[in-house]
């Protein structure tokens, strides 16, 4: 399910980036890595690489929905962040329920280990995708700090031991209303 949607959205891109006359990547090391690990670790793990990625993808997918210089292509990024604010409410809850019986010291052991993943996931997106955060209004220091708080916001989600989230809201509520980003205008 996750990969199919994930498929979808690599076609909006490649639609937009065709809307340009920009061409698209073949392929990316990142990518390879990605799959890779995805594919070999189990499905938990599977689960906390989509997590991460989404994460520190949403800030990138919400100043592209609100200040990319073309109508299309914020277009494209309203629609991929608000299926991605879905994606990561259901990984969210999946991950809260396997992660839920294990200690303190693990699920902090575990926080340690995703948050070396989810910085080298943002500086790789920040780095790659810099000159298009630029042509949006957002420095790449900026978007890094945002897309670090949105894994920990997800992140401190799925480890949480509450089976409810604060005040009623989903762990992901307003994800795309609170990201930092210059709007069109």
């Amino acid at each position: 399910m996750l990969v199919a949607e994930e498929q979808k959205h690599s076609a909006l891109f490649r639609r937009g980036l065709h809307r340009l006359k920009a061409s698209p990547l073949s392929g990316h090391w990142s990518d390879r890595i990605f799959t890779r690990l995805r594919r070999s670790l189990g499905l938990r793990t599977e689960l906390a690489l989509f997590l991460t990625a989404e994460a520190v993808a949403m800030p990138y997918f919400v100043v592209l929905a609100r200040s990319a210089p073309d109508e299309v292509i914020r277009g494209i990024g309203t629609r991929i962040a608000l299926d991605e604010e879905h994606h990561l409410a259901f990984q969210i809850d999946q991950l809260k329920q396997q992660l839920a019986s294990r200690t303190l010291p693990v699920r902090a052991l575990v926080f340690i280990a995703w948050w070396c993943v989810a910085v080298g996931a943002a500086t790789v997106v920040a780095v790659d995708h810099g000159p298009a955060l630029r042509v949006c209004g957002m420095p790449v220091r900026v978007y890094w700090g945002a897309a670090l708080r949105s894994f920990r916001r997800a992140a401190g989600a799925s480890l949480s031991r509450d089976l409810v989230a604060p005040a009623g809201r989903a762990p992901t509520a307003g994800v795309v209303e609170e990201s930092e980003g210059p709007r069109h205008g």
